[in-house]
């Protein structure tokens, strides 16, 4: 008899399919995605990757230890076209120095100048907003916001008074904005990969 999840795993195999393995009953996000390297004896290898397509060693376990196998999921499916197509960051990125002025009113005029995905954390900790900021003033931020999955999700508005913190140029914000500009590319991979 065959353990739990040899036919689907074997099919992801055959496919080149990315898996994600969730492995912990108390925590669903606990989980390893990749590539099914090997299968027998009911146990399996699985070459992973990271968020950001990149390849980050091996896990292997029992199959009678997987608790849920997801394919052609939107996570998969975007982490599939980050190691197709490989996209590098570019250069480190520069940024004049603030010498006067609100340094985050600044830093928010010169990634909207620059075109820079930044993700804005507000006061509290609780929520945060990111995209291509749209306009700024010292009242008011308005991003063009967007998933990340790079698809847009309209143009939210904070008060400036709220910001507590902003993030650009991190793997975050580069990976979002290279998914953003190439939207039309990576709909079309979804496409042709979607089951």
């Amino acid at each position: 008899m065959k353990a739990p999840f040899e036919n689907t795993l074997r099919k992801a195999k055959q496919n080149g399919d990315i898996v994600s393995i969730h492995y912990n009953p108390q925590d669903y996000e606990d989980v390893y995605c990749g590539f099914v390297d090997c299968i027998r004896d009911g146990e399996f290898r699985l070459k992973i990757y990271r968020r950001y397509g990149r390849p980050d060693g091996w896990f292997a376990m029992r199959l009678d230890d997987i608790i849920i196998v997801d394919i052609g999921g939107e996570f998969e499916l975007r982490l599939s076209y980050l190691i197709a197509h490989k996209p590098s960051p570019p250069l480190a990125l520069s940024l004049p120095t603030v010498r006067n002025g609100s340094i985050l009113y600044s830093t928010l005029r010169q990634a909207k100048d620059a075109n820079m995905v930044v993700k804005v954390n507000l006061t509290g900790g609780q929520y945060s907003v990111g995209g291509i900021v749209h306009a700024v003033d010292s009242h008011e931020l308005a991003i063009s916001s967007f998933n990340t999955y790079g698809m847009g999700t309209g143009i939210e508005t904070v008060r400036m008074a709220n910001v507590h913190s902003i993030e650009l140029g991190d793997a975050d914000c580069l990976m979002a904005q290279h998914l953003h500009t190439h939207q039309t590319e990576y709909l079309k991979f979804k496409q042709e990969h979607q089951k």
